[in-house]
């Protein structure tokens, strides 16, 4: 019979050796017993050589329980929505279908964003269908692949076990952004950018500083703003790496620091041109609004970084997850300074995890820029993912020093937290799917958390609209309520779909819109309660902005219904009431 070395521990007490023969108990070798304890020493052996190969090949065991883990947790989102609002939601809707009938961002319809997510959500209703689970379908792929991302961008800077943590981490409290699908596309390729840097850190392989120029040209065309702070960070970020690591200043790298600073500029200059040429100034203005007067939250940026404090500080001591998870950052960060200081790493580990951490705070210090010029909360959501990052490198640093079972522990705590917040969420989005809160409609068939009488709201004014319709007929919906274009199956008659203060809509550009609805024959207007608005920004139709406009609609239209709620100041995605007017009759 084969040795078996797992046992030889036991073999004393259990009298596995009698007088140097191979005896169990005065029984033979060939023996029934010794045969099923033979095939128990097989096993355990066989069970020890696969233990060997998962910790040799453990990057490969934790991307996969990432891909598991993404599958899982992302899996109750596939027909969730949560809020949907007529303006933001309905606009999404509105032009990921509208791009799929051939028509342009900015020029056909009003689009705020990069041109290049109407397209790729558009590619997801071809493939699976005009619904609203169709677009939701692309926007868990994006957060399933930065999960992903952010798994192999952090496997080479900290140990597998910490990074498939963070992915999970990443996965389970992303807040995402709840006004649009565009910024999940940014969220994936900011991921992106880092993933690229953090290899070029632990690998110096050139190869990933090319992706990175094009993933951030790539973001420019989801979020401008973002897509060229990525293009500056990477060049930047290479630059200090390089300084760290006492590379040369190769031709190679000449080249790569020349296209990087050239090419992508001219190319997003380009691409935007092509998008936006025919277009007015205000239009453009009011597609792209990155001057102070054409957006309506500004603030200092003292302000914003005490509203970053205080916000974080409550949101951490609402539960005691957040609570848990913050004590444990922030010891952590104490800890691994104190190591970098007295100098207690490896230093080959202290090299990659200094610039890991340096790269890190620095995208996530430039990430935060549209949150320190206007003090808007969700804002901070462009940051989230690096600050989780970084949360993940300083935990794992802060232990790596420490004995095996230090860090076994702190991986099962972590594990434990983020389990139990998957458990909350889960439980919450279950109790909704219950209540049955969903639009009654095939285009809009996900569970959303709006009110009951939200719901009864859009689907009286959708009823009522496609039923006093004609197949060819189209209405005009303001201030902002593109929902109802999305969801009756009709084109706006005009290609701006919002009217509020901020906009800046000039007289010009009124006169416009009235010729077009006049030449169309549009005979019916919706009009939300947002109308009135005391909301930042917004104001009041008729007195604040579009005079012209709110004059024509009284002079030509006269109201013939009234749904939903008119008695509570109007809200984002709460408080939603509506009034239909009819063109009057001629004569």
């Amino acid at each position: 019979m084969t040795r078996c070395r797992v046992l030889d521990p036991l073999k004393p007490a259990l009298g596995f050796y009698r007088g140097g023969t191979h005896e169990w108990f005065g029984q033979t070798e060939h023996s029934g017993i010794e045969s099923l304890v033979g095939l128990v020493a097989e096993a355990m052996n066989g069970f020890n050589s696969f233990s060997q190969k998962l910790v040799r090949h453990q990057a490969v065991v934790f991307f996969v329980l990432t891909f598991i883990t993404g599958l899982i947790v992302l899996s109750p989102y596939t027909d969730y929505q949560g809020l949907i609002a007529p303006g933001d939601i309905g606009r999404d809707f509105y032009a990921f279908e509208q791009t799929l009938n051939g028509k342009v961002p900015y020029q056909d319809y009003w689009w705020v964003y990069g041109p290049l997510m109407p397209y790729y959500y558009a590619i997801f209703l071809k493939l699976l269908g005009v619904t609203a689970s169709s677009v939701l379908a692309g926007k868990v792929f994006l957060q399933f692949g930065a999960g992903l991302l952010l798994y192999l961008g952090l496997r080479f800077i900290i140990h597998p076990a910490f990074a498939y943590l963070a992915a999970g981490w990443f996965l389970v409290f992303h807040e995402g952004f709840f006004f649009t699908y565009n910024h999940a596309g940014g969220i994936f390729l900011i991921i992106g950018c880092v993933f690229c840097l953090l290899r070029y850190v632990s690998t110096y392989h050139f190869r990933y500083l090319w992706w990175g120029i094009a993933i951030a040209t790539t973001l420019s065309f989801v979020k401008l703003n973002f897509g060229l702070a990525a293009l500056f960070l990477l060049v930047f970020s290479t630059f200090i790496t390089d300084l760290a690591g006492k590379r040369k200043l190769t031709r190679a790298k000449k080249i790569f620091y020349a296209v990087g600073v050239l090419v992508p500029p001219l190319l997003i200059t380009a691409v935007y041109w092509l998008f936006l040429q025919g277009l007015t100034l205000y239009e453009i203005r009011q597609c792209l609004p990155y001057l102070a007067e054409d957006h309506p939250y500004n603030t200092t940026l003292s302000n914003s970084l005490s509203i970053l404090l205080k916000s974080t500080w409550n949101r951490a001591a609402s539960d005691w997850t957040g609570s848990g998870f913050l004590l444990l950052a922030l010891t952590s960060v104490v800890r691994t300074i104190y190591l970098l200081l007295k100098r207690k790493f490896d230093p080959s580990r202290e090299k990659t995890i200094g610039l890991a951490l340096i790269i890190l705070s620095i995208y996530y210090g430039v990430n935060l820029h549209e949150f320190l010029m206007s003090g808007v909360w969700y804002r901070t959501v462009w940051s989230q993912p690096l600050i989780m990052m970084l949360s993940f490198v300083f935990l794992f640093a802060a232990v790596s020093t420490l004995p095996r079972r230090w860090q076994t522990g702190l991986w099962i705590v972590l594990l434990g937290l983020m389990s139990f917040g998957f458990y909350t969420r889960t439980s919450l989005i279950g109790e909704i799917k219950k209540a049955n809160h969903s639009l009654s409609y095939p285009k809009a068939d996900v569970y959303l958390s709006n009110s009951s009488r939200w719901i009864e709201t859009v689907e009286e004014t959708t009823d009522f609209l496609s039923t006093n319709l004609k197949e060819s007929a189209l209405f005009f919906a303001l201030p902002y309520d593109p929902l109802y274009y999305y969801l009756t199956d009709k084109e706006s008659p005009t290609r701006q779909t919002i009217f509020f203060d901020h906009i800046n809509i000039p007289s010009e550009q009124e006169e416009k819109i009235i010729s077009e609805l006049e030449s169309k024959n549009v005979g019916y207007v919706l009009i939300s309660s947002r109308q009135n608005s005391g909301e930042t920004g917004l104001g009041i139709l008729g007195q604040t902005y579009c005079p012209l406009i709110a004059q024509y609609i009284n002079t030509h239209f006269e109201q013939v219904a009234q749904f939903g709620d008119w008695e509570n100041p109007p809200g984002w995605a709460w408080n939603h009431g509506t009034v239909i007017l009819k063109r009057r009759e001629s004569g």
